[in-house]
């Protein structure tokens, strides 16, 4: 067994998802080190993603890097925006609200001001729904 990875649970058990879609066995380890708080540095208890065939690692460690590389583009470069339904200003991070668990994406045209519908050219932004309310065109 080889170690690929050392962090976040959720990151280490989308990895595991991804590897296994490939054709590769991984198992994730230390997903419940709740009972050592205290005793051991929290970095030693953190979720470790380990493959079980070593020469299955530079396919693994070319998917974790991709996969990393996105995550991190993709958690840098979002702004916070502003809930269209709630009006609730969100982290760039998340993608749904945690006032009215509204769910959005980045192309998503209800956050830009100046989106409008392709059909009539209804004013999209903060629209509670996904649909335009002028022609019903969905979007």
């Amino acid at each position: 067994m080889k170690r690929l990875y050392t962090g976040e649970a959720l990151d280490a058990h989308a990895l595991r998802s991804l590897l296994a879609q490939e054709g590769i066995e991984a198992v994730v380890l230390n997903q419940t080190p709740a009972g050592a708080g205290g005793d051991i540095p929290f970095v030693v208890a953190w979720p470790e993603l380990w493959i079980a065939n070593e020469e299955d690692e530079p396919a693994a460690r070319a998917i974790a890097e991709r996969y990393l590389a996105q995550r991190e583009h993709k958690v840098e470069n979002r702004p916070p925006w502003k809930c269209p339904r709630c009006g609730e200003m969100i982290e760039g991070q998340f993608t749904d609200c945690w006032r009215c668990t509204m769910t959005t994406t980045d192309d998503d045209p209800r956050l830009d001001p100046a989106s409008r519908c392709a059909e009539c050219g209804y004013r999209l932004y903060k629209l509670p729904l996904r649909r335009c309310p002028e022609c019903g065109t969905e979007f």
